[in-house]
């Protein structure tokens, strides 16, 4: 029973982090799965940014992807590394269930997946 009130403790500090984090630098972390679980996350999009219960997302990730043709240019450890971009792939759609905050959502997935440090874009209204 200890165990169980512990990690209850240890999640609810957890959520109260990230909670306090996502509304100090909402700007920097807008659209990001800060905690993921199953089929379930939390994001940092809320009431503030018009988000509403049954409003649907999109999910991305975020892949770097080399650009073989480009010049290969110095780094600041003085080594060289090739020139790199980065696309935005499409891995799933979710549904709001609930809003926690101005900038804090609960989302639930309906298809493809979903990890933290995914991003997530408003797609449409219910």
């Amino acid at each position: 029973m200890k165990t169980h009130s512990v990690i209850l403790f240890a999640l609810a500090i957890s959520f109260t982090v990230i909670l306090s984090g996502c509304s100090v630098s909402h700007e920097t972390m807008r659209g990001s799965i800060v905690m993921s679980f199953d089929k379930e996350a939390h994001i940092c999009i809320g009431s503030e940014d018009g988000l509403q219960v049954g409003d649907g997302v999109t999910i991305y990730r975020v892949k770097q992807v080399p650009s073989t043709k480009e010049v290969i240019v110095p780094d600041r450890s003085s080594g060289y590394k090739p020139k790199m971009r980065y696309e935005k792939v499409k891995v799933g759609t979710a549904r709001v269930t609930e809003i926690l905050s101005e900038y804090y959502a609960a989302i639930e997935l309906i298809e493809g997946e979903l990890l933290a440090n995914d991003i997530v874009e408003k797609s449409w209204r219910q």
